[in-house]
């Protein structure tokens, strides 16, 4: 285990193999994630100079070992028609956490999380009922809320509430995934555990149903299904939900064995899955084994990374695994481009091999390195290299931009990064940093930025960011931003 200030414990991922995922900030500590420095950030479109931040702009060293075969990617207009919209603030006596967030109709941006204390979300308040209440917020372009809605269930506040997960409908309409500790009555239902949520474009519930297990990935079929991935036992398997009615379509099995899921990405254009395999698994018929039976630092068997990839229908195009020794993802990191490009990263020890030569780590327990890889349509690795060294250092996002261009963004705490630019260090408190490859894996740029907590994609050539206040600052701010990503020469 890793100890951070304030009391809060960074449990290895080996001693949660199975359990409910928490946000970044229940694993890190929500008091102790940022440092000293500005909340904001501008319009991040030209290479280097519009990239904020007090690091300096990346030079040619720090480059990603690469194949001859990596090539530039196309995209569409480079200035997306949100990313001039105005950051979401929000601020709280207690504590706020925005778990997830994506941009809807009108530019409107829908942010999920939870929160303790009385809590300011762009405009709307909500004073906590439970030790941790859930939340749902719709802020318009302007930064401004349009509504809110808590999730507060009440009992001895031993438990927290919360909303993890969410996806937006062409009108408004939004689906999230949340979590009750207590029993709260939501849609004329009382619920526990895990639940769905269909809320209207105004704010209200439409209707309510219950998980039987964690949703691990929520993703919105074309034709209106709502599709979530589920752990079943050590297998995995997609359920199917009407997302007009609630009405369950059915369950199908995806992988049987001992695979667990570590990330999943989903756009028009297909799926790309990151998995935890142990032993041997079936995947939609495909047989994948595990090679490495190393113990770990707790005398646990370390399991092996695996890479699935399917098309628009479904249909799997690859289902790869990767030479490795003692590895141990930790918060695994996923994007997917038009043309069935994947960027992936995972915080990790030991040792892998994506197909390009091994990137090595400290062994588990001692150290921690970020591996970050690209991989072409057909799943063979256009990239791979691991960055930083310290007690923490990990992926809080990857994001593919236009031109072929990707962005890495992440944490480090006791340790060093050089993501190709000058080598940053954190001198009190956790550093937030991000650097910009193009598809050969050259360092385009890189950025040490204090109260940076992640970076998602929002659509193509847009991200959303998260940043926090400085520890100890009574109230505490998260600011929602969007940004315009930086964006290679397109052809």
């Amino acid at each position: 285990m890793l100890h951070e200030p304030g009391g809060f414990t960074l449990r290895a991922m080996d001693s949660l193999p199975f359990s409910r995922p928490r946000s970044l900030l229940f694993f890190l500590g929500a008091a102790g994630l940022c440092g000293l420095g500005a909340l904001g950030c501008g319009a991040r479109v030209d290479l280097p100079g519009a990239l904020g931040g007090d690091g300096g702009a990346g030079g040619s060293g720090g480059n990603l070992a690469s194949s001859s075969s990596a090539t530039g990617g196309g995209g569409s207009a480079p200035n997306p028609p949100c990313a001039d919209a105005v950051a979401a603030t929000f601020t709280s006596t207690g504590e706020v956490d925005v778990f997830r967030a994506a941009v809807g109709p009108e530019c409107d941006t829908f942010a999920v999380g939870a929160h303790f204390g009385d809590t300011d979300f762009a405009g709307l308040g909500a004073s906590s009922a439970n030790d941790w209440d859930g939340f749902v917020a719709r802020v318009d372009r302007a930064g401004n809320a349009r509504w809110l809605l808590s999730i507060a269930s009440f009992g001895d506040g031993s438990w927290a509430d919360s909303v993890d997960r969410v996806v937006v409908g062409e009108d408004g309409s939004a689906w999230v995934t949340a979590y009750a500790g207590e029993p709260v009555t939501l849609a004329g239902q009382s619920l526990q555990g895990s639940f769905v949520l269909a809320i209207d474009p105004a704010g209200s519930i439409r209707w309510a149903a219950p998980l039987e297990v964690y949703a691990d990935d929520l993703a919105r079929r074309a034709d209106g299904a709502l599709v979530f991935l589920q752990q079943d036992g050590g297998g995995l398997v997609e359920r199917v939900l009407d997302g007009a009615t609630g009405d369950w379509i059915g369950t199908i099995p995806l992988a049987t064995g001992n695979a667990l899921l570590l990330a999943a990405v989903t756009r028009p254009e297909g799926r790309a899955l990151a998995l935890c395999i142990e032993g041997q698994v079936s995947l939609r018929g495909r047989l994948l084994e595990a090679t490495d039976d190393t113990p770990d630092g707790n005398g646990q068997t370390t399991c092996d990374l695996a890479l699935v990839a399917f098309d628009a229908a479904g249909e799997v195009t690859y289902a790869r695994t990767f030479v490795e020794h003692g590895f141990r993802p930790y918060l695994t990191q996923l994007d997917l481009d038009a043309e069935g490009r994947v960027a992936l990263s995972a915080g990790f020890w030991g040792t892998i091999d994506a197909g390009l030569g091994e990137v090595s780590a400290s062994p588990i327990g001692e150290g921690m390195r970020i591996f970050a890889a690209t991989f072409d349509p057909q799943g063979q690795a256009l990239t791979s290299a691991g960055f930083g060294s310290g007690a923490l250092v990990m992926p809080t996002g990857v994001v593919r931009g236009l031109g072929g261009t990707w962005t890495l963004s992440g944490l480090l705490y006791q340790g060093s990064v050089d993501l190709g630019g000058e080598t940053f260090s954190e001198a009190e408190g956790y550093l937030g940093f991000d650097g910009t490859f193009d598809e050969g894996g050259h360092s385009l740029a890189s950025h040490s930025r204090r109260g940076l907590q992640w970076l998602t994609r929002a659509e193509p050539g847009l991200a959303l960011s998260l940043w926090h206040s400085p520890d100890g600052v009574n109230p505490r701010v998260e600011t929602l931003t969007r940004e315009g990503m930086p964006t290679a020469a397109l052809e």
